[in-house]
């Protein structure tokens, strides 16, 4: 899925910003996004899998529920509207 090494590519040209309220230290502060849906699940899918593959007693090849993918989804959106980032 998506571009392979467009990260890397990418990254000599990336800039760091502030997202919402807070002390943004000289950045550019941010209080809307626009978030590419596939792109944030796969983002959050393979967070979740590190985490599993992380723990001892998880099984080979356990990978991340519909439902523990969902939560994590809605957990980060609800983490940026906690920093002011708006609907």
């Amino acid at each position: 899925m998506g571009i392979p090494r467009l990260t890397q590519d990418l990254n000599p040209y990336t800039e760091r910003i502030a997202l919402g309220r807070g002390d943004s230290q000289g950045l550019f502060n941010f209080q809307r996004l626009i978030i590419d849906g596939p792109s944030l699940v796969y983002f959050v899918y393979n967070k979740l899998l590190a985490v599993k593959l992380s723990h001892r007693l998880a099984p080979p090849g356990a990978v991340p529920t519909y439902l523990e993918l969902n939560n994590a989804v809605l957990q980060l959106l609800v983490d940026l509207e906690e920093q002011g980032v708006e609907r």
